[in-house]
């Protein structure tokens, strides 16, 4: 199975005893939007609400964006969750919803203000 491709915002994700891909694709995104009723910002801003059923059409939606064949339905990705914990799967799923707000960029480490920078060695 291939492994996520960090400079796409891919996340891999375990689940059913098999590596999955999550891709943040723009048909994943417009799948999840559509299927929730809310926007990509609503969804990371709602993290520490968010209802089960959406991690599990973020996960399912994601995988298929992969293209892989064989992808996992919405209910066997609900099941999976509910058997394996929610705390299991919040994680992979707000990664790549981040991942698709910055196109799989991380954020810059802040510069060290001036007068506060550290000697060099």
């Amino acid at each position: 199975m291939p492994s996520a491709n960090e400079q796409r915002g891919e996340v891999d994700i375990e689940i059913g005893g098999r590596s999955w891909v999550m891709r943040p694709g723009f048909s994943a995104v417009s799948a999840i939007e559509k299927q929730t009723g809310k926007s990509l910002i609503e969804l990371l801003q709602g993290l520490q609400s968010i209802r089960v059923t959406e991690i599990a059409i973020i996960i399912t939606e994601c995988i298929r964006a992969s293209k892989v064949t064989a992808p996992p339905t919405l209910d066997i990705v609900g099941e999976w969750i509910m058997e394996n914990g929610i705390d299991s799967f919040l994680m992979p799923a707000a990664t790549v919803l981040q991942n698709a707000w910055t196109g799989g960029r991380k954020a810059p480490a802040p510069e060290p203000e001036e007068g506060n920078a550290e000697p060099a060695a």
